[in-house]
């Protein structure tokens, strides 16, 4: 559960320094409440999941779970979504048959023009020319 953490951790901006250096705080995932760890893992299994239901399944509020992600990561959950949204769609990307379309559909953001918008400022190009390039 911490290996899956921290691979997702690394690939978060760091705002308070800058640069894109992980996004953890100074804290451990030792030190993280028991129910971030899960939230982690279940955004990790699943980046499809929405804000309110995460929240509920840590049996935090919403607010509760933002100052979390704030203190011990750096970030928003949202944001923290996104990202791992992105990254599970270059996977399936790289590794599956399915349109952009799809993919997009697949990991949360319905909106292909969002999607795609927010792969080419994550990682430079579009998911279409990642697949048909190889990337």
């Amino acid at each position: 559960l911490l290996a899956l953490f921290w691979r997702h951790a690394e690939r978060i901006p760091d705002r308070s320094r800058g640069s894109a250096s992980p996004g953890i705080t100074g804290n451990t995932p030792e030190m993280f409440p028991h129910w971030l760890v899960e939230v982690i893992a279940l955004i990790t299994q699943d980046p499809a999941r929405h804000l309110p239901d995460l929240a509920f399944h840590a049996g935090v509020s919403p607010t509760q779970l933002r100052r979390a992600f704030r203190r011990h990561l750096g970030v928003t959950p949202v944001e923290y979504l996104n990202r791992a949204r992105l990254e599970r769609a270059r996977s399936l990307i790289e590794t599956t048959d399915g349109t952009v379309s799809e993919i997009a559909t697949r990991v949360g953001l319905d909106s292909l023009s969002y999607f795609t918008k927010r792969y080419k400022e994550a990682f430079g190009h579009t998911p279409g020319r990642h697949r048909t390039r190889g990337i």
